[in-house]
C-alpha cells in the first residue's frame, strides 16, 4: 500500500513555544494535533466511499501507530479494519497446534481492488483522494488545535 507523508513547514514559532513547555506536553499536544486532522481526512474518506451496504465505510479507520513503528513524533494509519478470529479449541485444531491462537478474517477485503483497481476494473479511489483534497484543511486544523493547546497549557503552567 502506498505511504504518503505530510510535511508542515513555517510552524517554526508553534514549535519554539512547544520546546518551552517541555517533552510531555509537547509530545500530548503533537498527538492531539495530527489526531484531528487524521480524523478529518477519515470522515471525508467515509464520505467518497463508493459503496452501496455501507460496511466498509465502518470500518475505515485510523489507527496510532506504536512509538516502536515510527521515529517521528506522532504518526496515523489509515485504511479499512481487519477482524481476527480466534481457533476453536477443538481436537483437530489442538492436534494441529493452533488452537487458542488467532488468524486474520478480512471481511472488507474488496476496498483494495476499489482504491488501486485489478486487471480488469479501473480503480475508484476514495483514500487518496479524501487525503489529497483536504491536506491544507487538516494543516490548518493542526495549527488551530495546537495553538489552542499551547495556549491552555502555558495558562497552567503560569498558576503553578
Amino acid at each position: 500500500m502506498a505511504r504518503t507523508t505530510v510535511r508542515v513547514e513555517g510552524l517554526r514559532e508553534l514549535g519554539e513555544a512547544m520546546r518551552e513547555l517541555g517533552t510531555e506536553v509537547s509530545e500530548r499536544i503533537a498527538h492531539a494535533m495530527v489526531s484531528k486532522a487524521a480524523r478529518m481526512v477519515r470522515d471525508e474518506a467515509k464520505k467518497a466511499a463508493p459503496v452501496r451496504t455501507g460496511f466498509m465505510k465502518q470500518n475505515i479507520i485510523v489507527k496510532k501507530m506504536r512509538k516502536s513503528e515510527t521515529d517521528l513524533t506522532s504518526e496515523y494509519r489509515m485504511g479499512v479494519r481487519k477482524y481476527k478470529v480466534k481457533y476453536a479449541d477443538t481436537r483437530f485444531n489442538v492436534r494441529k497446534g493452533r488452537a487458542g491462537t488467532y488468524y486474520g478474517v478480512d471481511d472488507a477485503y474488496y476496498w483494495r481492488y476499489l482504491e488501486f483497481g485489478t486487471v480488469k476494473m479501473a480503480p475508484r479511489p476514495f483514500i487518496r483522494p479524501a487525503f489529497e483534497n483536504n491536506r491544507m484543511r487538516a494543516v490548518d486544523e493542526m495549527k488551530r488545535v495546537g495553538q489552542r493547546r499551547i495556549e491552555a497549557a502555558a495558562k497552567k503552567a503560569a498558576k503553578r
